[in-house]
């Protein structure tokens, strides 16, 4: 749930180590026309980069390690999914080609490096290494697995093959 309003209080609460480095945290009271709400706010910084009276918008989660603020930047959408890139408000929707290119770049790098890390040690060729970058590149932009395509192969059979 999103919240406007200002720093009432601020004070240093401790800190953890998260795979990003040391985040210190600290109880923020945030003060506006319905009241007064405290909860547990994370930076990067050992002192809280804005003071009391400043505004500030927050999104609150309360669960059972009690209410947790996120600061949110108000130029961006306020409805913006979970766990995606948040998009300027003021940014027409026409516009969202240069991410749209930046995201597929992206999901090729992944969809390459995955290959690539496939074929380490292996016997597999640049081509089966583009074949399986190909692969993932349409199971990001699908969501399912590409079908599979039966090739002529004009390579030389193996006669001696048993079976």
């Amino acid at each position: 749930m999103l919240k406007s309003g200002t720093i009432a209080n601020i004070e240093a609460n401790g800190g953890y180590q998260s795979q990003n480095g040391y985040i210190s945290t600290f109880m923020l009271t945030l003060r506006n026309e319905e009241g007064q709400i405290t909860g547990e706010i994370g930076s990067k910084s050992q002192q809280y980069p804005m003071a009391i009276g400043e505004p500030i918008t927050v999104d609150i989660r309360t669960d059972q390690h009690g209410t947790k603020f996120k600061k949110v930047n108000p130029q961006y959408q306020q409805n913006a999914p979970q766990g995606g890139s948040q998009m300027p408000q003021n940014q027409p929707q026409g516009q969202n080609a240069p991410q749209s290119g930046r995201n597929t770049s992206i999901e090729r790098q992944c969809a390459w490096k995955a290959a690539c890390n496939r074929a380490q040690g292996s016997s597999l060729t640049h081509d089966d290494v583009a074949c399986l970058a190909e692969m993932g590149i349409y199971f990001i932009e699908n969501g399912q697995r590409k079908p599979q395509q039966r090739q002529t192969n004009n390579t030389q059979q193996d006669d001696n093959i048993p079976f």
